[in-house]
């Protein structure tokens, strides 16, 4: 048996028609698909799944921590305090902002 052409669904408001022509319609039945229909349409269509979405290098996760106005004023109070000297408060705030990240 070979699996039914997929209707054209961008034109068909199937929440507005009856269930019985829905059925019908993607040869289906109100028990659902049999084992054997169901590997048939696996085989043609594929699975029911989106996607994994794309993910961003660890490397890019981490720059984009620092995108923010409050993580780049405490860079420049950092480099403001190592500039006056208070090395320790400069760690500090540094360590503080690489903690956040």
């Amino acid at each position: 048996m070979t699996a039914p052409a997929p209707p054209e669904t961008a034109t068909v408001a199937w929440h507005a028609l009856p269930a019985d022509q829905v059925l019908q319609d993607l040869d289906s039945g109100r028990e659902g698909l049999s084992p054997v229909v169901a590997a048939d349409r696996l085989a043609a269509y594929g699975p029911n799944a989106l996607p994994p979405p794309r993910r961003k290098p660890a490397f890019l996760r981490f720059l984009a921590q620092f995108d923010n106005v409050l993580i780049g004023f405490l860079l420049v109070a950092a480099a403001g305090a190592a500039a006056l000297g208070h090395h320790v408060d400069a760690l500090v705030i540094l360590a503080v902002v690489l903690a956040n990240a």
